[in-house]
């Protein structure tokens, strides 16, 4: 039988030989001066684990032929380990959470078969090239390191997230097969047009927390699946490039005022972050299209309310969208409001977090989700900020009939509001005036083709 021997040292005052805990699990305690020989230690062990141990160097290791995975974390060892012995066979090495400040090339063994290298929470100022020593090197972390600079790499998943880098590392060694880049909680500013440099598999991109001010460019990540901006000072979001495959949008915690036009992911994008910005209107145009939308996140920073759109323009899909607001958010009980409630009780929308009315007077600080439709419904005087929008065949809340109800009056005209299952239903005349009389066209069946025929949108 094929055993996988665990060799997990911990501190202690005094050296004791290797005792096996079980059949596959060896434990080894010994003094802060590592040494470890292979009559303490089977030679078919295949992983030595020496955690949280408080000691400041390892000696020397002997040759293990079957050893792949070595990890030392969380100890005050301030220079790098020598694993001549064991590099041939080495696929995964760990040495995190020590005082090392620099790694030395000449003093570091060339391992051929090492694929995933986790060196993070360390105190290192810049990388050398590690493709001479790492050659086959699949995951780099670097993460929370003091990193100014890098030199190239063969991996292809790369963490650097708590860093102080401001410039993306170089990665053209790999540029065909790149695949993941998690450089968040640097000190980036911008990324001009050619920063990002032509890298059609990369899938993944986290720039959270940096100290990006404009929307950098994304033309050559042609594969890109998600993408994570959030924390930055980005104020204006550009056309993007046709990102046909993204499908998780993270852009909360920045300094956008307008909800930005992504129509060109529209038939991927399935997650959208955009919550504590100052967007106050989220305008049916522009957040219709995204019909494959499953998840939403809204609300202002500030905690002032915003304009809802009309989700009764967007089609049930199967799971719902499910909107989640940032904590204290409120929002105007609008007419958009009421079409919320409806797609909400017909399961085209979850409402997963609590939100406040900030508006009309009587509906000031009340919970959305204790409202009913009867609340939400306009009151018989009132003057509504927008009115109109073409009636669409998106529309998808059924509505029960009710009596005709003057919305908004304007030039001596009254706007009649008139529920049919279905659809709002108003007829004009001219740009301010709405006839009063509707009655006549109770029975309209095609009512699309009508061109006097709008929804109220608020």
């Amino acid at each position: 039988m094929d055993w996988v021997i665990y060799i997990i040292v911990f501190a202690s005052s005094v050296a004791i030989s290797v005792t096996p805990a079980t059949g596959m699990i060896y434990y080894v305690r010994t003094s802060k001066n590592i040494t470890i020989y292979p009559h303490d230690i089977p030679l078919d062990a295949e992983k030595i684990i020496i955690n949280s141990t408080g000691i400041d160097h390892v000696d020397y290791i002997e040759a293990f032929p079957n050893l792949t995975s070595y990890q030392i974390k969380d100890n005050m060892i301030s220079t790098f380990p020598d694993l001549s012995n064991v590099s041939a066979t080495l696929v995964e090495l760990v040495v995190s959470g020590t005082l090392i400040e620099s790694i030395a090339l000449n003093a570091v063994a060339t391992m051929p078969a090492l694929k995933q290298l986790d060196i993070g929470f360390n105190r290192l100022t810049q990388l050398p090239d590690l493709t001479a020593v790492f050659p086959a090197l699949g995951t780099l972390n670097v993460n929370c390191n003091k990193l100014v600079s890098m030199g190239q790499t063969s991996a292809t998943t790369l963490c650097m997230d708590g860093n102080k880098m401001t410039a993306l590392p170089d990665l053209s060694n790999v540029l065909d097969t790149f695949l993941s880049l998690n450089i968040s909680n640097n000190n980036i500013t911008s990324l001009q047009e050619g920063a990002i440099p032509l890298m059609p598999r990369c899938y993944y991109l986290n720039l959270n927390n940096n100290k990006l001010s404009t929307f950098p460019d994304l033309t050559n990540l042609i594969g890109l699946i998600s993408l994570d901006l959030s924390s930055n000072q980005i104020r204006t979001i550009p056309n993007l490039p046709p990102l046909s495959l993204l499908a998780t949008f993270k852009l909360n915690r920045n300094n956008l005022t307008a909800f930005p036009n992504l129509v060109s992911i529209a038939d991927s994008l399935l997650r959208l972050y955009i919550d504590e910005n100052d967007i106050v209107d989220f305008p049916d145009e522009l957040l219709v299209p995204l019909s494959r939308l499953r998840s939403l996140s809204m609300g202002r920073r500030d905690g002032g309310a915003i304009y809802l759109p009309n989700f009764c323009l967007i089609r049930p899909t199967n799971p719902p969208l499910s909107l989640t607001f940032a904590e204290g958010s409120m929002i105007h009980c609008d007419l958009n409001a009421l079409y919320a409630k409806l797609a909400q009780q017909t399961g085209s929308i979850q409402i997963s977090s609590t939100v406040l009315c900030a508006s009309p007077a009587h509906l000031v600080g009340r919970n959305f989700d204790d409202l009913t439709t009867d609340d939400l419904w306009p009151k018989q005087t009132g003057n509504m900020q927008r009115i109109f929008t073409k009636l669409s065949t998106r529309w998808a809340c059924p509505m029960s009939v009710k009596l005709p109800v003057p919305v908004r009056q304007r030039a001596g005209c009254a706007v009649l509001c008139l529920q049919q299952p279905g659809c709002l239903m108003f007829s004009y005349v001219t740009n301010w005036c709405v006839t009063t009389n509707i009655s006549s066209l109770m029975n309209m069946v095609d009512i699309e083709q009508h061109p006097d025929w709008y929804i109220m949108s608020t």
